[in-house]
């Protein structure tokens, strides 16, 4: 067996965030980063997992982010900013009468050129909202919104200031903010977190829950940090009143990495791209743990991270 065989698995090798994964769905290659991708299917995966174990009384839906920009695109041009979409959709039912069904329809002539019905703007990101539901209404109150932070979104990006916008007038209504980070090439999106890797105490992975509402400890905001190779924090969820909801982000994160396809492009002989913006503590755990991986993979031990 050559030893420059790569070394690929479609299970995650690392106890958390994979960073041989974070350096493939950031690569800048002149090109749309494929971030959004993977972005849409944690977050369809996040509702999946909360409404398998959330109270009945609970629901968790993908539904509009505060996020308006998410294609991360990396060439000179500038990323481009969405319309909004409006939060709320109306529903109606069409009645038709005997006579609208005996009439016949007529076929529009209305036509227009194809690309003129392309609108690449009109693409959203997604973000988990879980609603408290009520027999008596169809759509429940929000009582929290999960957030999956993209590149663009973060400080120093173009989506920086528009998110911010957004961010703080989702808080001014009440509503707890849960962020997801797995970026730490860029700061946090709260500002006075420490800067990731040259200050103390800061992490390259963090979740943040703020929480305003009036009936809690009020302006505060609780960053649950985690380094490299640690597993994702259990985090508790705020909810309803006094509920609270302990999630399991770890194994919603092994479980997106085992069904995406890019786990397939992730080779352990190499070192993640963009090794260097880890801080001298994450990147030696890095090659520590490549360095487990090749030993196991020589024994033909089967691989757990």
């Amino acid at each position: 067996m050559s030893e420059l065989e790569p070394i690929i698995t479609r299970k995650n090798q690392y106890r958390g965030v994979n960073p041989h994964l974070q350096g493939i769905l950031l690569e800048k290659t002149g090109m749309p980063t494929i971030w959004p991708s993977f972005h849409a299917l944690h977050i369809a995966h996040m509702a999946d997992f909360l409404n398998e174990q959330l109270p009945e009384n609970y629901e968790a839906l993908p539904e509009q982010s505060l996020q308006l920009v998410i294609d991360d695109v990396t060439t000179d041009e500038p990323p481009r900013t969405r319309k909004p979409i409006p939060d709320v959709a109306l529903y109606g039912t069409a009645l038709e009468t005997a006579a609208t069904i005996a009439k016949p329809r007529v076929a529009s002539t209305w036509e227009t050129a194809l690309r003129n019905t392309l609108d690449p703007e009109e693409d959203f990101a997604r973000a988990v909202i879980i609603r408290q539901m009520d027999e008596d209404v169809r759509i429940g109150q929000i009582v929290a919104r999960i957030e999956l932070i993209s590149p663009t979104n973060k400080p120093g990006n173009s989506g920086y200031y528009l998110y911010q916008k957004a961010r703080i007038d989702a808080l001014y209504t009440g509503t707890p903010l849960i962020e997801v980070d797995y970026i730490h090439e860029f700061p946090a999106t709260v500002p006075t977190y420490p800067l990731y890797p040259d200050e103390a105490n800061s992490h390259p992975y963090n979740i943040f829950v703020s929480d305003p509402r009036p009936d809690v400890e009020q302006g505060r905001v609780r960053a649950n940090g985690f380094d490299v190779d640690e597993p994702l924090p259990v985090v508790k969820l705020p909810l309803a009143g006094e509920d609270t909801f302990d999630f399991d982000l770890n194994a919603v994160y092994h479980f997106t990495y085992l069904r995406s396809r890019r786990s397939k492009g992730v080779d352990y002989r190499q070192q993640p791209l963009r090794l260097h913006t880890y801080s001298p503590a994450d990147q030696a755990r890095i090659q520590q743990r490549m360095a487990a991986i090749a030993g196991a993979y020589a024994q033909g031990i089967d691989l757990e991270p």
